[in-house]
């Protein structure tokens, strides 16, 4: 499998480097040092066109084929269970943790979170603390979290 990457600025969040091949995404990250050689494939066009449509407020759930090739057998589950998380709310850490069957895990669900390969699509952000504070976001301040919860129309408040 060849993997390309293709990076481009979007509102809310900027930079993002999406990684896939012919067929499926890989990744989404605001890493752009990436050893991918630089090629728009069609995947990563949709990607690039469902993530406008997600930013502008024109779309709610993504469709674009994707692949989770790393992580544990718990990170995995964690991921699958943030894709339940409906557009324009969130749970907290611990909440997360019980619906992975691990309800003192609270803080592995938040490392599983940082590990998460494909940001945003994954929804990550939809994940608070226990007192409604944001806690960090992809290895950033909180600014990227609060943009995209605010984006979805979740009230910070």
């Amino acid at each position: 499998m060849k993997l390309y990457s293709y990076t481009k600025k979007f509102p809310l969040v900027g930079k993002l480097t999406l990684i896939g091949d012919e067929d499926y995404l890989y990744g989404i990250t605001w890493n752009h040092d990436q050893d991918y050689e630089v090629k728009l494939t069609k995947v990563l066009e949709q990607t690039i066109k469902e993530l406008e449509e997600y930013f502008s407020g024109n779309r709610t759930k993504f469709s674009v084929p994707y692949k989770v090739n790393t992580g544990t057998e718990f990170q995995k589950e964690v991921w699958h269970q943030l894709n339940q998380i409906p557009y324009g709310t969130a749970i907290n850490y611990q909440e997360l943790a019980k619906r992975v069957g691990k309800p003192k895990a609270s803080r592995a669900v938040g490392n599983a979170n940082r590990a998460n390969p494909i940001a945003i699509i994954i929804p990550c952000h939809r994940v608070i603390r226990k007192d409604k504070t944001l806690g960090g976001y992809a290895g950033t301040k909180t600014d990227l979290k609060e943009n995209l919860l605010k984006g979805e129309g979740y009230d910070l408040t």
